[in-house]
């Protein structure tokens, strides 16, 4: 699922010479030696980059944003469970939305915005192949310079620097091929006015791009409470602007879990997915997480995916029965979960066992 001697190669391009290895020349047991060696050197750094990468920036220096040392960490303890949750997210949007995923396997151009080290548009590139160009956008040169090499794009590369240089207009406009825009944990960094008018403007020249190209956004927040929240917010703007949904909801309507309770004004829970892990036998550590050795098997995020073309509106028919959004309940040894269902109503429905938020109830 994840190329080991691309991960790798892409962290030795930037620790210090005295530590770097030469991952063509490697057998797997030796770049897993590395890769073991290399996470105690950046264990410190590890354990801040996932909690503010994870729950919000307050507390982010801005030495962790651009140095190469905090890049490498972000690489070992963040990067892979970045790309699984991005796998994830659009795998599920894939399956439920065939004809549109066999328009981008057919030939796509990807924008990276806030890409880091390009796991979001590589979990792309996993699925759908390489795309025909590439733009990545960051403000880390270190970062940027591991994305663009991670990339196996087909004509052409680009990275910028700053959204200074970033013309959305402009790129939103310079091909007719479909065009897939990553966005990893970018409103948990872009954040105030600011941002709001960004994204805002971003969905209204997706919705307008409509009848030259197919494009599809992939947007990936942490799974907090304040930013799961601010998703909703976005779901809506975004349907407000005649986009349409493909992840996690079957429908196009209003969200339920806030809109349908019982008092005016009160949400009924947040609306976020999980992603399933298995610790890899190659890279026993990939999948291991700071000092503490604390195995993470279950990865939250605030994933939503959508499309600006009316005729793949309609999720696949596996859809019928709903997608779980609360996690299953078990009283009196009798599960229940609550299922979101293609009219946009919740319902609870018996039995949930090995289910995972955003998953198709069945």
């Amino acid at each position: 699922m994840f190329d080991l001697r691309t991960f790798v190669k892409q962290t030795a391009a930037l620790v210090p010479s005295k530590w770097a290895i030469d991952a063509g020349a490697c057998s797997d047991k030796q770049l897993v030696d590395w890769y073991q060696r290399m996470l105690p050197r950046s264990k410190e750094d590890i354990d801040v980059l996932w909690e503010t990468y994870t729950t919000g920036r307050a507390q982010l220096s801005p030495k962790t944003i651009a140095a190469k040392r905090t890049v490498v960490a972000y690489m070992l303890g963040f990067h892979p469970f970045q790309w699984l949750r991005s796998h994830e997210v659009l795998r599920r949007s894939m399956v439920r939305h065939p004809e549109l995923s066999e328009k981008f396997r057919a030939g796509y151009d990807c924008i990276d915005l806030g890409c880091g080290t390009g796991a979001v548009s590589q979990a792309a590139e996993e699925l759908l192949g390489a795309p025909g160009s590439w733009l990545g956008v960051d403000i880390s040169k270190p970062a940027l310079q591991v994305a663009s090499l991670g990339s196996n794009a087909a004509r052409k590369k680009t990275v910028r620097i700053s959204l200074q240089e970033f013309d959305l207009k402009r790129d939103l406009q310079a091909s007719t091929r479909p065009l897939l825009i990553c966005l990893g944990y970018t409103a948990n960094e872009m954040r105030g006015l600011r941002g709001e008018k960004f994204f805002q403007k971003m969905l209204q020249l997706i919705a307008m791009q409509k009848s030259q190209r197919t494009i599809c956004l992939l947007w990936l927040e942490p799974a907090t409470k304040m930013q799961s929240l601010w998703m909703h917010k976005a779901r809506e703007q975004a349907l407000e602007n005649d986009l349409y949904a493909m992840y996690p909801c079957p429908h196009q309507k209003k969200c339920p879990m806030i809109h349908d309770t019982d008092k005016p004004g009160e949400q009924r829970d947040r609306c976020y997915s999980e992603v399933g892990l298995k610790t890899s036998k190659k890279l026993p550590g990939l999948f291991v997480h700071n000092a503490r050795s604390i195995h993470r098997n279950l990865l939250g995020v605030a994933g939503y995916v959508f499309h600006n073309q009316a005729d793949t509106g309609t999720a696949h028919e596996s859809a019928e029965h709903g997608v779980l959004v609360g996690k299953p309940l078990n009283r009196n040894k009798n599960e229940s979960a609550l299922v979101c269902t293609k009219d946009g109503e919740l319902s609870k429905k018996p039995g949930a066992s090995g289910s995972l938020r955003g998953q198709f109830f069945s």
